[in-house]
């Protein structure tokens, strides 16, 4: 199944979701669907903000774990987008309702005001700027 096109907050929201799994960054690229180019974008200030963090396991390759204040964003974005579900219902996929992933716009309103919600609810994580 495609996912179509993301923005930078279905693309965080992913990464954050998957460090869940203390991924290699490899695998975190790769269940992402993101290139290397996007990855240094949206995992090396993940990284230096300290959502994520790099943990070295017994020689084993780094993998990524989510931090206290990832998953904190995590469960901020998660909740505003199951608000949005009850919101918009009609402009989310039977699998956002179903998994709390990908909400896909019909209407560019749901997007300005997911995105409005977020910004408002979140601190403007990670100063906005990183990504836009």
């Amino acid at each position: 199944m495609g996912k179509g096109r993301r923005d930078c907050i279905d693309v965080l929201f992913e990464i954050l979701t998957l460090a869940e799994s203390e991924p290699t960054r490899t695998q975190l690229m790769y269940r992402a669907n993101l290139n290397s180019h996007l990855a240094k974008h949206y995992i090396n200030p993940l990284a230096q903000k300290d959502y994520l963090c790099l943990v070295l396991m017994n020689g084993g390759p780094p993998k990524y774990m989510l931090t206290q204040r990832g998953r904190s964003l995590l469960q901020s974005l998660d909740r505003i987008r199951r608000e949005l579900i009850d919101i918009f219902p009609e402009n989310t996929s039977a699998d956002m309702r179903e998994f709390g992933h990908e909400i896909r716009n019909t209407d560019p309103r749901t997007e300005f005001f997911f995105k409005l919600l977020l910004l408002r609810n979140v601190n403007d994580f990670l100063n906005y700027t990183v990504f836009f």
